[in-house]
């Protein structure tokens, strides 16, 4: 009885791959997030950042993004784009700097990676743009891995 639940649980989805997202607005920014809420082992699983000035006026010349290093561990990378000026990392935090062009007001960031194949827990992790040195928005976020 228990492997025919766990069967038809697995034909409507419930073990299928599922997008979050979660968004914050703090003083003159947004910032939204969309990530692989429930996903498996070895499936693509795309993170995407979403930075924009709600104000009108242009973002500024730098744009430090900090996330845990830790929940970027789970996945496989394929590609960062656009590539950040400068990135490193410092204990469990991962830093990417982006310079985004003159007068815009938006910058989107894209991770396309998969899901490491020997994952098998879920991870959380939080991402906080920073702006001169100062912590202008912050968003968490969890992927749960399912079997």
């Amino acid at each position: 009885m228990l492997l025919l639940a766990f069967v038809v649980a697995g034909m409507v989805g419930v073990f299928g791959y599922r997008q979050g997202t979660t968004s914050v607005e703090a003083g003159s920014y947004s910032l939204e997030v969309s990530y692989p809420r429930v996903t498996r082992p070895g499936v693509p699983s795309n993170w995407e950042l979403r930075i924009r000035r709600i104000d009108g006026e242009p973002l500024p010349a730098v744009i430090d993004v900090v996330s845990d290093a830790s929940y970027f561990d789970i996945f496989d990378e394929n590609g960062l784009d656009p590539d950040p000026a400068r990135s490193w990392q410092e204990a469990d935090q991962l830093l990417w700097q982006f310079e985004p062009p003159d007068g815009s007001t938006g910058l989107v960031v894209k991770f396309d990676a998969r899901l490491q194949p020997n994952i098998h827990w879920s991870r959380s992790g939080s991402s906080t743009v920073r702006v001169g040195g100062d912590d202008v928005a912050t968003v968490s976020y969890s992927t749960r891995v399912v079997p």
